[in-house]
């Protein structure tokens, strides 16, 4: 007895606001009224997979110089430190390090839904290169390489150790980890797998560190990013900084895997398109020419579109 097809969710309802959501950034500048730490309980974090946003906020001992924070609000930078892609360890030591004695503190802030709450999600999604949506993906991806490392399915090159320069895995280890929702992004370069696996609640004691300037880029020239290969992995850059001692991968490293994640880029959304998310994070896409809604990438269909008329592409 055949069953009745399943239909599909209708789609979202676009939202009135169609400004970008960096056109739609909160800002707002606070300070604790009792000369201690904020009372601003910080959630999520990349340990969870997760960007950090406001979890609780006790408004009757705070300060308020601009708008105000609210429950759920994505976080995206405290005292002009991107935090995309920060654990909550860290997020929550900075936010508790500037804001010592009152000091205000400048925090900008998202409303719910114009980001997922997910960073894979945001990952996976293809932005045209210098975007401000590209450029978000390239913090998130900063941030996590300073705490995490990346895995791949290739073997050990000369001079490089496993747990310092990558963790080097087994094709079935590796879709175990992306079968747990353990990898925030995967890809494939010069047919070897590469990923990113969410970093550790907390700093691992033999990691080999780094300390952030307070401008939020690392500390020393480009080459000196590059890991001693012959020194073991727990030497490390000590720091007396809020942040304690945080892990930076080779350049090359994180060259490789960039192009893995780029790999299948489908470029920029055509021209009038939008893609939003609903309350869950899921994407959608919005015609703003017949102001309709779609679950389905346009660029997807027209890719399949393409290799149905015998263009040779082919539609993953």
């Amino acid at each position: 007895m055949m069953r009745n097809k399943q239909q599909p969710p209708p789609p979202p309802k676009p939202r009135k606001d169609h400004r970008h959501w960096s056109q739609q950034i909160q800002e707002s500048v606070v300070s604790s009224t009792h000369e201690d730490s904020l009372n601003i309980i910080v959630k999520g974090g990349a340990d969870s997979g997760l960007f950090c946003f406001v979890g609780d906020v006790n408004h009757d001992h705070i300060s308020y110089h601009g708008q105000k924070l609210y429950t759920e609000d994505t976080i995206l930078e405290i005292q002009g430190q991107k935090i995309s892609g920060y654990t909550l360890r860290d997020a929550t030591l900075w936010l508790k390090q500037v804001s010592q004695n009152g000091a205000p503190v400048m925090i900008k802030t998202l409303r719910p839904g114009l980001l997922p709450r997910e960073l894979r999600q945001f990952l996976t999604a293809r932005f045209q290169k210098g975007s401000v949506d590209h450029d978000l993906q390239q913090t998130i991806r900063d941030n996590l390489y300073m705490r995490t490392v990346p895995c791949t399915t290739r073997p050990p090159r000369p001079g490089e150790s496993n747990g310092v320069d990558y963790t080097f895995l087994s094709l079935e280890e590796f879709y175990e980890l992306e079968k747990t929702g353990d990898l925030l992004e995967s890809g494939i370069f010069d047919g070897n797998h590469y990923g990113t696996p969410r970093p550790p609640k907390e700093p691992q004691p033999n990691a080999v560190m780094r300390r952030p300037t307070p401008g939020g880029n690392m500390a020393g020239s480009p080459g000196d990013t590059k890991r001693k290969r012959n020194n073991s992995s727990s030497e490390a850059v000590q720091s007396n900084d809020y942040t304690d001692e945080l892990p930076l991968p080779p350049l090359t490293r994180k060259k490789s895997l960039e192009r893995a994640h780029s790999s299948s880029n489908l470029g920029p959304l055509p021209s009038n398109w939008e893609m939003a998310f609903t309350d869950e994070g899921q994407p959608y896409f919005i015609d703003h020419d017949t102001e309709t809604t779609h679950w389905l990438d346009p660029r997807l269909a027209k890719v399949k579109k393409d290799s149905d008329s015998g263009e040779g592409r082919t539609l993953f």
